[in-house]
């Protein structure tokens, strides 16, 4: 084996071990804080003819009614992403249809 090819293989072990007794290597502690931090889209009520929009508690059927969202409410804290058409908030936490939403920016 050749110098150079020797180095290369002991660059990775001295970097594996320097870590904390615990830490099983960097990629693993790195990995479940950027997938806990959610990213979060806040939207704005548009409600044409209607006082109030349902919010349900699954985005599928059978369902049932846990709050309301009044027309023109602002700055709803939500899901990015839609489900089914819906899209799940956290006040009152349950899902709305997302043709009633759109994104406050």
């Amino acid at each position: 084996m050749k110098i150079w090819q020797t180095a290369a293989l002991a660059v990775p072990l001295i970097a594996a071990s320097t870590l904390v007794p615990g830490q099983a290597n960097a990629s693993s502690t790195a990995t479940p804080s950027a997938a806990s931090a959610a990213r979060y889209c806040y939207y704005n009520v548009h409600s044409h003819g209607h006082y109030w929009i349902d919010v349900w508690n699954r985005p599928y059927r059978p369902h049932y009614v846990v709050g309301h969202l009044y027309r023109y409410a602002r700055h709803i804290r939500g899901e990015c992403h839609s489900h089914y058409g819906y899209v799940h908030i956290y006040h009152p936490y349950g899902w709305v249809y997302r043709s009633y939403l759109y994104r406050s920016y």
